[in-house]
């Protein structure tokens, strides 16, 4: 099994309530819209560097810019508080100081103490840009990309749909969903549940503590690998893959595999561990977990 690859990050964001009364910390909220946009010319990708609140990716084949669109916000002691902090926030998208084609879009707000600063943003980008979102606290999604997408977050959900390039998650909590993923896939969780639609890349996806659940139509002689420390992983992939399959589950939990229509040789079968060659073999299926099942069927 892969290892996590932990985050660190500078900010982190907490409630508190105030010991002097009753008054939540953060009950006022003050918010202000922003609007950016970026030339796209000579950009290949796109970084997202934020720290709390919503962020939201698509394409749109007909663009010629990026554009950025939200709302900056602060939950503070009072709402006297909360409007003057708006001013503390900045967020800019601008050309990255290293890499000259690239554009960096960037939160950035005082550390968390009793206020909470946060912004949610829209991002929409021209078609076949790289995309890479690194952030502490808040859901990501990101539709139709057709570069490759690196998303590293500390707590939220992480939703991927209808991309074709390779896709690379680090999420320490929440839970992650992908559909229609053309491209490779190298997921890691620590603590959430991963769910996992693809159709022909790579696939490794691996969790501390949560259920994998992947359903594939990998290439011919592609790899496949699920595993888990607690929970349970579920595999499917079409009756005509061809590859070498290795189930095991440690002694708290079991092995199910349903072998109809594949064509099956070399079979060894227990309790907590299934091998087999199907169709003849060439690409790889693996998955195992220490406590839980493990699972595989066919997609027909």
């Amino acid at each position: 099994m892969s290892r996590i690859r932990w985050i660190s990050f500078g900010s982190v964001i907490t409630a508190m309530v105030a010991l002097g009364g009753c008054t939540l910390v953060g009950a006022f909220r003050a918010d202000e819209a922003f609007n950016l946009t970026f030339d796209d010319d000579g950009i290949t990708s796109l970084s997202i560097v934020w720290t709390n609140g919503r962020v939201t990716v698509a394409v749109d084949e007909n663009a010629t810019e990026i554009t950025a669109a939200g709302t900056k916000f602060v939950n503070a002691e009072t709402q006297e508080a909360a409007d003057g902090d708006l001013d503390v926030i900045t967020v800019e998208l601008s050309a990255s100081e290293s890499v000259a084609s690239r554009a960096v879009l960037r939160f950035e707000a005082p550390r968390a103490g009793v206020r909470v600063y946060g912004a949610d943003v829209e991002v929409t980008l021209p078609a076949g840009l790289t995309l890479n979102v690194e952030s502490a606290n808040g859901d990501i999604r990101v539709r139709d990309n057709q570069g490759d997408t690196t998303i590293d977050l500390a707590n939220g959900q992480v939703t991927i749909s209808n991309t074709q390039g390779d896709l690379t998650i680090n999420l320490a909590n929440g839970n992650v969903a992908v559909t229609g993923l053309e491209g490779d896939a190298a997921v890691e969780v620590a603590n959430g549940r991963i769910n996992l639609e693809s159709t022909g890349g790579d696939v490794v996806a691996n969790a501390v503590n949560g259920d994998v659940d992947v359903r594939a139509r990998p290439a011919a002689n592609g790899t496949l690998e699920a595993g888990v420390t607690t929970g349970s992983v579920s595999i499917q992939v079409p009756s005509d893959f061809a590859a070498t399959l290795e189930l095991e589950s440690g002694l708290v939990g079991s092995v199910d595999a349903t072998l109809g229509g594949f064509t099956v040789t070399a079979l060894e079968t227990r309790r907590t561990r299934v091998v087999a060659t199907l169709n003849g073999g060439g690409g790889s299926i693996s998955a195992s977990t220490v406590v839980g099942s493990v699972e595989f069927a066919s997609l027909d």
